[in-house]
């Protein structure tokens, strides 16, 4: 755990580590003009394209630029064994530990955009970008969405805190609301972190994001859902998982009036809304069953 957290205040650090050794390396035409993450990308898509090789002692390459894509392309096509734990060093090198850490957050968040923002700030601090205030503060919401347990975060040897207003909870929310895509992915990766990578963590994660996206669904897909939740979760569900089965269970016939129909229009305007479930007081909402109506 202290070395996870020396890791990922290691982030922030500027760090700008070159490879040694005058090994000749393979060119690849440079633009200095251009913004180094783009060139780096633009030598990603050369070495999918089969436009350009990579030498054998990649790892000495002289410019950090292309160390980071035949990283990146490496990690891609499973050259380079990614470890799901964050205390797993792959390197010493900068430019190639921001790679392999950006596929480290992809295999236990998923493709979303705060785990680019964060493998974004390692690589830049590697290549020695001066980053704007802006794009700190887009890194802080990054850091606290994927770990919210963090109290403070140093940032070039201050310390800041965290987004006290903001709560993890209520960023899944206004992702949620804004990118439901990403809100699933990480919902995915939260089940698997919690029940492991199992055809029922699929099933499960899949069937809440068809509810989120407001996709077609069938009877066998609901009935498959809350048997599988209960299997996954027997002692009791989070919010999102009740809100899902009482979605699964209004579809098939039940609970059309009273208290759970209460709770799934509640469920139903806190989303639309924008408002984190476990923000909803049930208590002063004083639900009555009477006032439910019927049918949609």
């Amino acid at each position: 755990m202290k070395r996870h957290f020396f890791k990922l205040a290691c982030l922030f650090s500027m760090v700008f580590l070159f490879g040694c050794g005058d090994t000749e390396d393979t060119a690849i035409p440079t633009v200095p003009e251009t913004d180094s993450l783009l060139r780096i990308e633009a030598h990603v898509e050369q070495l999918e394209a089969l436009e350009i090789g990579i030498p054998s002692d990649w790892q000495k390459t002289k410019d950090p630029v292309e160390r980071a894509a035949y990283a990146r392309y490496l990690i891609s096509i499973g050259r380079i064994a990614v470890s799901l734990d964050l205390n797993h060093i792959y390197t010493d090198e900068a430019v190639i530990q921001a790679e392999y850490f950006r596929a480290q957050l992809i295999r236990r968040f998923g493709d979303i955009p705060q785990v680019h923002l964060l493998a974004d700030n390692e690589l830049k601090n590697a290549l020695g970008i001066i980053q704007t205030d802006a794009e700190k503060n887009a890194v802080i919401k990054a850091h606290t969405f994927l770990f919210p347990d963090a109290a403070t975060l140093p940032i070039d040897g201050e310390q800041f805190p965290v987004l006290p207003r903001i709560t993890h909870q209520e960023e899944l929310a206004k992702i949620r609301k804004e990118d439901p895509e990403a809100w699933a992915e990480h919902n995915l990766a939260r089940l698997i972190k919690l029940h492991g990578d199992i055809p029922d963590v699929h099933t499960v994660a899949d069937f809440m994001r068809i509810v989120e996206l407001g996709l077609p669904r069938t009877d066998a897909d609901c009935r498959t859902y809350l048997a599988k939740i209960s299997e996954l979760s027997p002692e009791g569900v989070t919010s999102d998982e009740y809100y899902v089965k009482l979605e699964a269970e209004f579809q098939l016939g039940m609970n059309q009036t009273g208290l759970p129909r209460c709770r799934l229009e509640v469920f139903r305007k806190a989303k639309a809304d924008g408002i984190p479930f476990d923000r909803i007081d049930w208590e002063k909402l004083n639900l009555d069953p009477e006032d439910c109506q019927k049918g949609e």
